[in-house]
């Protein structure tokens, strides 16, 4: 049910991995070519009462309404991520979402990955139009490089950049706590 897995996640949220399993976090999230469908996403409210096993809201299973996948793309410090809504729009592929640069501060020791949004997309009926995020470094090794050298200043500290919590993953799951509070539970695409 929707309230076991609202549970489940909050458990999740309390266990941290041995720092030898944490490298394998990343690795199992930033495969290049991986893709991740979002299942399930629960607010940090739910989230919080949840772990307090106070009455709450159950999450939101998202694979009921819409098709929201995540996929990571490149080596080394810096790789790509596209993640969006994908499907079909009157038989023709759809996709609606951002481009992003991520990183993956110390690996060996963090579950943190890093993301700045560099452009948002929409894909459909064989056309793509771009929208570059204003005030980022430009697409390609000199934008990367820059994001690779910068500081980590979190939005929710004045800061450019979004952050992302693993809480777990292995090849077939994901768990993610977004800089808000909010989990999510991906499956394997």
């Amino acid at each position: 049910s929707q309230q076991e897995v609202l549970e489940a996640l909050a458990e999740a949220n309390k266990c941290r991995g041995a720092l030898a399993e944490r490298s394998s976090i990343f690795r199992s999230v930033t495969a290049p070519g991986k893709r991740w469908r979002l299942i399930y996403v629960a607010s940090r409210d739910q989230a919080v009462a949840a772990r307090q096993r106070a009455e709450t809201l159950p999450g939101v299973y998202v694979n009921d309404v819409v098709n929201y996948e995540q996929r990571f793309e490149g080596e080394g410090l810096v790789k790509s991520k596209q993640e969006g809504i994908t499907g079909e729009l009157f038989g023709q592929p759809f996709f609606l979402g951002d481009i992003a640069r991520v990183k993956w501060p110390k690996p060996e020791a963090r579950t943190t990955m890093v993301i700045e949004s560099v452009a948002n997309v929409l894909r459909a009926f064989g056309q793509e139009w771009s929208f570059p995020a204003e005030g980022v470094a430009p697409v390609g090794a000199e934008g990367d490089r820059q994001f690779g050298e910068a500081r980590v200043r979190k939005k929710t500290s004045g800061g450019p950049f979004t952050t992302v919590n693993f809480l777990y993953a292995d090849d077939d799951v994901a768990v993610a706590q977004a800089e808000t509070g909010a989990v999510a539970l991906y499956g394997a695409a």
